[in-house]
């Protein structure tokens, strides 16, 4: 039975409200970071600075003192700790490049890609400096 065209359009009409109403997909904050689309300045002071810095300090105070690298397990901690905030630094960063790209002062998008720059080397001194530590404590 074919149907009537006041019942297509009901139905049309009902499909189109509840798109309306359903929740819409949020984008995700590491893909928005990734791609540059916050401000350079909230790149740079929250995610390149602020996030890292409290990381570092959660870890070095607190959780560090509590493992034993002598046991297996504890090592790999502190070894997928290293890799995962030179991970995040490498978004981060990437992320304020892109940022830096895309800000309209000239001056301040070379300094942002500078700091980029001296970002990264500050995460691979980041995994050095653990991995030393590692190595002065189990050596």
């Amino acid at each position: 039975m074919p149907f009537s065209k006041k019942t297509i359009g009901n139905f049309q009409r009902a499909v189109s409200l509840f798109q309306k109403a359903a929740p819409q997909k949020r984008d995700n904050l590491i893909r928005r970071l990734l791609n540059g689309e916050y401000s350079l300045t909230l790149t740079f002071w929250l995610f390149c600075l602020s996030v890292p810095l409290a990381g570092d300090l959660l870890f070095s105070y607190l959780l560090f003192p509590l493992l034993d690298l002598s046991r297996a397990k504890d090592c790999t901690a502190l070894v997928i700790w290293a890799l995962a905030i030179a991970f995040y630094m490498l978004i981060a960063n990437i992320g304020l490049w892109r940022s830096a790209a895309k800000h309209p002062q000239p001056t301040l998008s070379i300094l942002g890609k500078a700091a980029s720059v001296l970002g990264l080397l500050a995460a691979a001194a980041y995994v050095l400096r653990w991995y030393a530590i590692w190595m002065l404590v189990t050596g």
